[in-house]
């Protein structure tokens, strides 16, 4: 698999792009808060709820992946049930 410049290129101006707006919509213009500063306290939850369900999805795969270590490899009538 070949690596892929153009879209790495791509990811990293959206992120760019998407911090840049973070910093637009949070900070307040002339001591008024900008009308998108809900905007903001949505973007920062989802932000720490997508951080959280990544968290646990990791521990899922840790979780997985011991149980898959646990098991036997290949089924056989004299393994033991129960």
């Amino acid at each position: 698999m070949l690596y892929d410049h153009q879209a790495e290129e791509q990811q990293r101006k959206e992120l760019e792009n998407y911090e840049k707006l973070k910093t637009w919509i949070s900070n307040p213009e002339g001591n008024k808060l900008n009308k998108w500063f809900l905007a903001s306290r949505h973007l920062n939850a989802m932000e720490h709820r997508m951080r959280k369900l990544e968290k646990r999805i990791h521990e899922y795969e840790a979780f997985f992946s011991t149980m898959r270590s646990l098991m036997p490899r290949v089924h056989s009538v004299h393994d033991i049930i129960g």
